[in-house]
Parts: structure tokens; C-alpha cells; sequence
């Protein structure tokens, strides 16, 4: 019963997403992810996205954008486990500005250090055919420097 359970055909079996994360680490980095999936079966979803991310410093007195600005392509695949919990699966790779690059046009970019995301989803109803989504993610791939934050969490809005 549970692989016919699983092997079920969707309805709608594409969806778009827009995701919304943050993390609080010298400022607050805010990134914006469009993204698009397909259902191979009811409770298995895979797609791909592109992400951009900006920091926002503050001192003192002042709020200011960094120009440490990062682009991003991933591949996801997320299994619905139980009612509306998911496990989410995830390749990151970003993109940042060559340094000698920065004062002139964003598409001069050298490919930065992959990310492995792996955490759990919890998916509710928003309005109509929109869904939200609320994940947890650890980062598996040991990022280069120390202090880099390897905990995410992101707001996703699902549309069918």
C-alpha cells in the first residue's frame, strides 16, 4: 500500500515558487528565489530555481546594501513523508563578483563553494491554489571560513 500510495499521479504536477530566506550574521543577508518543480508522483517533487542574495549592514546610525551581492542556480527535490511534512534536498551553487569586477556590470562572476542542503518542510494552506512552506536546512558541505553560518531558514509561497 505505501508504494501505490507514493506512485500516485498528480492532478497539477507543476508548481512555481518564490522562496524567502534570511540569516542574521554581521547584518542580515536576505535572499529572493524563484524556482519551479515538477511532481513525478504525488508525494515526490523535484525542480530547479535561481536565487539572489543581498546583505544589509547596519551601524549605528546608518542601513546600507553590501556590494558582497550573490547569485545562485540550485537543483531541489523534496518527498512528502507524512501528511504535510516534507524532507528537502538540495544543491546550491553561488555565484559572487570577482573583486576587480565590482564597480562595473553583475555578470562577471566566479563560482563559489557548492552547497548541500538537507532539512524538513512544513507545507499549510495560504489561500486557494497558494501554499505556504516553512524549512528548516543545515548546510552538509562544510563552508570555507568558520564563522559562516550553516543554518537556514526559509518562507516559501507555492502556486499550482
Amino acid at each position: 500500500p505505501v508504494l501505490k500510495e507514493i506512485s500516485k499521479k498528480p492532478v497539477k504536477p507543476w508548481q512555481f515558487s518564490l522562496n524567502f530566506s534570511s540569516q542574521i550574521q554581521n547584518g542580515l543577508t536576505i535572499q529572493m528565489s524563484p524556482a519551479i518543480g515538477y511532481k513525478v508522483y504525488e508525494k515526490l517533487i523535484g525542480g530547479i530555481g535561481l536565487s539572489y542574495q543581498n546583505k544589509i549592514i547596519y551601524s549605528g546610525q546608518s542601513i546600507a546594501f553590501s556590494e558582497d551581492q550573490e547569485f545562485s542556480h540550485r537543483v531541489f527535490s523534496q518527498y512528502n513523508f507524512y501528511r504535510n511534512f516534507f524532507l528537502h534536498v538540495e544543491h546550491e551553487l553561488p555565484y559572487k563578483q570577482r573583486v576587480e569586477y565590482k564597480e562595473s556590470s553583475w555578470y562577471n562572476l566566479d563560482a563559489q563553494k557548492s552547497k548541500g542542503w538537507l532539512g524538513m518542510a512544513l507545507q499549510y494552506k495560504v489561500y486557494k491554489n497558494i501554499k505556504g512552506q516553512t524549512q528548516i536546512l543545515y548546510n552538509i558541505i562544510k563552508p570555507d571560513t568558520f564563522a559562516e553560518n550553516r543554518w537556514t531558514i526559509r518562507v516559501n509561497l507555492n502556486f499550482n
